[in-house]
């Protein structure tokens, strides 16, 4: 185990990513939770806002998304700030890519997502292929 992070990272993969993305991130990094969506909430098919408001009321969690809406769309952003989440989101060409490259750019730059999840009680960054993360 790595002392040099944090062991209180909870980070949900939501339902445009697959749940063997959060399994393999979960082995890879025990001393977090990572789990998907349909893992937490035991169903597929959860409203934005069911999960959102459910987040926020735990707290101190992440959300990694493909899902370009969170950030784009007013309401759905508001939400998502409003119960303090701090959003991970792929860019659209990284959302292009195969699985494999997807983990593997997220295995880069997991010490980012770590010390951002860490950092801000509530943010909204974009994952791209290259570079540091972005704030949008």
């Amino acid at each position: 185990m790595n002392e040099d992070f944090p062991k209180s990272v909870r980070l949900l993969l939501d339902e445009n990513l697959p749940p063997r993305a959060a399994r393999s991130l979960q082995a890879l990094f025990e001393e977090h939770e990572i789990v998907a969506l349909r893992q937490k909430f035991g169903r597929p098919g959860i409203s934005d806002k069911e999960w959102i408001e459910a987040l926020g009321n735990e707290g101190r969690w992440s959300v990694l998304t493909a899902d370009r809406r969170i950030g784009r769309n007013a309401i759905e952003r508001d939400a998502f700030l409003r119960n303090n989440l701090v959003g991970f989101v792929l860019a659209p060409s990284l959302r292009k890519k195969p699985l494999h490259q997807q983990i593997a750019r997220l295995l880069y730059i997991w010490p980012d997502i770590v010390g951002q999840s860490e950092l801000v009680s509530r943010g909204l960054f974009e994952i791209s292929e290259r570079g540091r993360l972005k704030q949008i």
